[in-house]
């Protein structure tokens, strides 16, 4: 370790940098840039010059890892990624809140990013699993979705969420009988998951199911009472099922609630 910090202290003063003139922050800025452009030789050299600068950087060993990985420095990723939580056993959790906040800005290949990177530091974390998840729904990658679904749900058995989701991915692929095998999962798992209510009567509805999906709008509503759209669908559900004067109900309710989509139904079914 000494020999190598003072090959690149050599280098340093060879090449006319100094410390005074960028600090950590920027060489790892720096290492990322390279490392993006696939130039992982000088992403390293910058990774190390940080490190050199306050050997407590957690994010540099991180990244070093990344470069150390493109290069099938198994080992030498591995001790960078574990020197990283070290330093700051935080820093998992940065990743994922930054890619939460970049989800809700809608920047869901970064968010996709961060979170894949804070579970390279943590893979066996429930959160982030189901998060991940998440943005491949997002993204329609369906199959990475389940088979992120499926590690989690071999963590957590009991985790409701992922049933759910799983449900809604099998809708995607048409494997019905499945979803409605892991909507009900969910449901039993947690008879208080309002969501799994509302996505289990859409998909009941969609299968001619219009009794059942009434069923499941009713729950949702008693759970979720100001939700304008759940009166919106199971007035559609009643509609289908003959139901015209508790369809004209809820589409009277939803109305009232400024649902815009029902004036038009209200119209053209209750006068």
């Amino acid at each position: 370790m000494i020999a190598i910090r003072i090959i690149l202290l050599i280098f340093l003063f060879s090449t006319g940098i100094s410390f005074a003139q960028k600090s950590k922050e920027n060489y790892v800025s720096e290492g990322i840039l390279l490392y993006s452009k696939k130039d992982y030789l000088n992403a390293l050299k910058s990774f190390e010059i940080a490190l050199i600068m306050d050997s407590t950087y957690a994010e540099a060993y991180f990244y070093r890892g990344r470069v150390k990985f493109k290069k099938d420095d198994i080992i030498g990723e591995i001790q960078d990624y574990n020197m990283a939580i070290l330093c700051n056993p935080n820093l998992p959790s940065q990743f994922f809140e930054n890619a939460k906040v970049k989800a809700d800005n809608k920047d869901y290949i970064g968010a996709y990013e961060d979170c894949a990177k804070a579970l390279e530091l943590k893979p066996n974390s429930k959160d982030m699993l189901l998060f991940k998840s998440q943005l491949l729904l997002e993204k329609h990658d369906y199959f990475g979705c389940v088979n992120s679904l499926n590690s989690l749900i071999l963590l957590d058995p009991k985790n409701d969420q992922a049933y759910l989701i799983k449900a809604m991915v099998e809708v995607k692929l048409e494997e019905f009988s499945d979803a409605f095998y892991n909507f009900d999962k969910s449901i039993e798992l947690n008879p208080l998951n309002s969501d799994a209510y509302l996505y289990r009567a859409l998909f009941r509805d969609q299968n001619n199911k219009y009794v059942e999906a009434i069923e499941d709008y009713s729950k949702y509503i008693v759970m979720k009472p100001d939700n304008a759209q759940a009166y919106h669908f199971r007035a559609i559900s009643r509609l289908k099922n003959n139901d015209k004067q508790g369809a004209c109900e809820d589409f009277r309710k939803a109305t009232e609630m400024n649902y815009v989509d029902s004036f038009q139904y209200l119209k053209d079914n209750c006068q």
